[in-house]
């Protein structure tokens, strides 16, 4: 996923994150998903809406979750 820095001179692309690890991993890297939040974060999908991801996803779930076009569904259960 990527973003910009406001008010540069320009405007280089830079990761806000990625999905190597599961949020809130305790293995995570600086650039991995985190909050607060106990159990998860929350994130925005592409519909707008907002959902608590479990710490205790799987990894491939998570990881295709952030694809582009993959027409993975999100369900309570996950």
């Amino acid at each position: 996923w990527h973003g910009y820095i406001e008010e540069a001179a320009a405007a280089p692309a830079r990761f806000l994150g990625t999905t190597d690890h599961v949020p809130n991993s305790r293995s995570g890297h600086f650039d991995d998903f985190s909050s607060f939040h106990t159990g998860g974060a929350n994130f925005v999908l592409g519909d707008c809406s907002v959902h608590m991801i479990s710490n205790n996803i799987r990894l491939d779930v998570y990881q295709a979750m952030a694809t582009r076009s993959g027409g993975e569904m999100l369900t309570s259960h996950q």
